[in-house]
């Protein structure tokens, strides 16, 4: 079920495609197993024609390997005078070896002689003494031995052997006399002389059956021969064969690689009589490749028919059905993919075409509102990206603290957020009457920088912005005549000038240029005035805050100058100047502050380093080694000066510590006095509290509390000294003590 949904959910061509492949399909199959068949058919019968062709050759190498061993019987003759031996009545044993030396030059493995009554005198064979015994023997002899004496060649089939001899027999005749003997030459079918008379072929084998055996073959592997055997011994064949007939086997025979062989049977007739079989092996395999080949031909044609088959039926779906709706569903999918302009076209009235002109309206409506909603989301974006220069400007302006810095990088950005040509900008120098450029972007910008480019304010477009501080744009370049052009920017088409303006003063002006005309709208420049402002504060915080780095140093050199005036004073109000330590003693020694000095053994390394606060030298440090342990090293002197500076920076802490103390202890004591004061219940009680806290205060000092405007010299009524409560006061609040 789910299989069917899913082809009724197909398109209209493809289903029509599908019905049709699935047809030829099986027609392809169909028409595939009957080439099949045919093919093979055709296989068999070319192989059966060859196996018939290469049975005939064979028959007629071996007609022609019983004319070779005649011929070896004759030149054996010519070489050894064999019938003047036999005539004259020399031994066997002459005759024999006169034989085995002619046998040399001749291509034989029997030779045996007889005499006229065909009894067997000598010979050299390799079935022993007596030679060759055979039906076919006897009669080969008598047709040499016959009146006419004729040469003849003939088959032996020897049962003992059981043998198979292809053999020659001449006759031996003397002058007068006439057929004294008969010669017979042999030569055994074994597996050579198979191999000589296929000429050694490796796609035909040959096998000599007889009385059930292979006597001879020339197979490449005896595997090969065991897989065919079988075949080769048929019995129906064997019948056949041994009644005369060529027999050629109706299948191919495949053996265990797959590589088929034609088979055929010859008769080895000699007399009339069916001697032996001689079975033919053809190694098709080349047919098996072409049947492969041919197969895959057809397949291919097949597949190709198929193909155009299917193309035109596709054509006639594509054109009958399909177009109409693939062109609206590519129209729907373009106009899915962004591109709202499609319109579907309408090419008749039916349904498809009512549908066409239906989505043609509704597109029309969409497009009008995508386009509207599409301006206000570049105009979003514009702003987007220049909120974000603007806020990338702000950052900048608070993390970067260097002027020139700060506006290298403010140019560059607004150049690259705004895509313009060039932005430049411009600072009033000290005297008011010079805009200077301190930025610019490209190349330009550092050529300009490069020869101090600077503007008169009040000419320009920069010095009129400067001067008027407000903006000022000029839509086309060359219409507009305050505007002064520069060589190095050939490519502006418009320009706008923007003034740098931080709590109410004009710092200078920042110039953008684009190389297209009309660039700088409204929207466009009160951003950029905006980021001109931001600049323009930066830069004025940048100035204030180099001004406090100023005030900042100036109040640490005047710290110094205090720090150094404190360690002169508690240097000259205590003798003590120092310590010392000998390794002799074993022990830290106090230097007097009469300029003591601990004077070393003659001879002696020595290194002074000075001890500083705030550059200040407020001490030294003297070393000396032992005479034994060499000169001051590189390493020890780095560290008796680290020693020096760590023991400087503890020195001014223990100096601060101690002033941080007596003050916080004057003031303790300041404190407690006010409070006894404002215990006291009258004046009376007031003034005198304020002479004893004085005198406990400064430690037995004469301390006068007194009312009224007499001289301080006056003496009192009843003879104690005068009180003057503010003298005592400023004297505790000034004492160091």
């Amino acid at each position: 079920m789910r299989l069917l949904q899913s082809f009724r959910n197909l398109k209209l061509g493809v289903k029509a495609i599908i019905v049709v492949v699935l047809a030829f399909v099986m027609l392809q199959v169909a028409l595939s197993n009957v080439g099949r068949i045919a093919v093979g058919r055709l296989i068999v019968q070319v192989g059966q024609s060859r196996a018939g062709q290469e049975a005939a050759v064979i028959q007629s190498r071996f007609a022609e390997s019983r004319k070779d061993i005649l011929e070896s019987a004759d030149y054996l003759l010519s070489q050894i005078p064999l019938q003047d031996a036999l005539a004259e009545g020399q031994s066997p044993a002459d005759i024999r070896a006169m034989m085995v030396v002619g046998m040399l030059g001749a291509d034989l493995d029997n030779v045996a002689m007889v005499d006229s009554s065909g009894v067997y005198i000598t010979g050299v064979e390799k079935r022993g003494e007596g030679g060759i015994v055979s039906p076919q023997r006897d009669q080969l002899l008598a047709t040499a031995m016959s009146g006419t004496g004729t040469k003849a060649t003939g088959i032996i089939f020897e049962t003992d052997g059981p043998d198979l001899w292809l053999a020659a027999a001449v006759p031996l005749r003397s002058p007068g006399r006439g057929v004294i003997g008969v010669l017979l030459a042999a030569r055994q079918v074994d597996d050579e002389l198979l191999q000589e008379v296929n000429f050694s072929r490796e796609d035909v084998h040959l096998a000599v059956v007889a009385g059930g055996q292979v006597l001879a073959q020339d197979f490449p592997t005896p595997e090969l021969l065991g897989e065919l055997s079988p075949a080769l011994l048929n019995g129906a064949a064997s019948e056949q064969v041994m009644s005369g007939q060529t027999v050629i086997a109706d299948d191919l025979l495949s053996s265990s690689s797959g590589t088929p062989y034609g088979l055929a049977y010859v008769p080895l007739v000699e007399q009339g009589d069916v001697i032996a079989a001689l079975g033919v092996a053809v190694d098709l395999g080349q047919l098996s490749v072409f049947q492969r080949q041919l197969m895959i031909t057809m397949i291919i044609i097949l597949v190709v028919l198929g193909l155009v088959i299917i193309f035109g039926v596709a054509i006639y779906v594509r054109y009958s059905t399909s177009i109409p709706i693939g062109r609206l569903i590519a129209v729907i999918e373009r106009m899915a993919g962004g591109d709202y302009g499609q319109r579907a076209r309408v090419g008749s009235e039916d349904e498809i075409g009512q549908l066409a002109a239906g989505f043609n309206r509704m597109a029309a409506q969409l497009q009008e509102t995508l386009e509207n909603l599409e301006q206000r989301g570049v105009d979003l974006q514009r702003r987007a990206l220049q909120m974000q220069a603007s806020a990338e400007v702000g950052h900048a302006a608070a993390s970067i603290l260097d002027i020139d810095r700060l506006i290298q990088h403010v140019v560059e950005l607004i150049r690259e957020r705004f895509e313009l040509y060039y932005v430049g900008l411009f600072l009033v120098d000290e005297s008011g009457r010079w805009a200077v450029l301190r930025a610019g972007t490209g190349e330009a910008g550092q050529a300009m920088l490069a020869r101090g480019h600077r503007i008169a304010v009040g000419e320009g477009m920069i010095g009129w912005s400067v001067s008027h501080a407000e903006a000022r744009v000029a839509e086309e370049v060359d219409a507009d005549a305050v505007r002064l052009a520069t060589p190095e920017l050939p490519d502006t088409r418009s320009e706008a000038a923007l003034a740098l303006r931080s709590r109410g003063r004009v710092l200078g002006a920042l110039t953008v240029q684009s190389d297209r005309p009309g660039t700088f709208n409204e929207e466009s420049l009160a951003v950029l005035q905006t980021l001109a402002d931001q600049v323009a504060v930066a830069i004025d915080n940048a100035g204030l805050f180099a001004e406090s780095q100023a005030a900042l140093t100036a109040e640490r050199r005047a710290y110094g100058e205090l720090s150094r005036q404190a360690w002169a004073d508690l240097l000259h109000a205590h003798s003590v100047t120092g310590y010392h330590y000998g390794v002799e003693q074993g022990r830290v020694t106090r230097l007097s502050g009469d300029g003591q000095r601990v004077v070393p053994a003659k001879g002696l390394p020595e290194v002074e380093l000075p001890i500083e606060v705030h550059g200040a030298v407020i001490g030294t440090i003297v070393a000396h080694k032992p005479a034994d342990a060499g000169e001051w090293q590189n390493d020890e002197v780095t560290m008796l000066h680290e020693l020096a500076d760590q023991l400087g920076v503890a020195m001014e802490s223990a100096r601060l510590y101690r002033d941080t103390q007596r003050r916080a202890a004057r003031e303790r004591l300041v404190s407690d006095i006010a409070d006894r004061l404002q215990r006291a219940p009258d004046m009376e009680m007031l003034l005198q509290i304020a002479a004893q806290e004085l005198n406990q205060a400064l430690e037995g000092s004469r301390a006068y509390v007194r009312l009224g405007v007499g001289a301080w010299g006056d003496e009192p009524d009843d003879g104690g000294e005068p009180e003057d409560v503010g003298d005592g006061l400023g004297r505790l609040l000034e004492d160091d003590g």
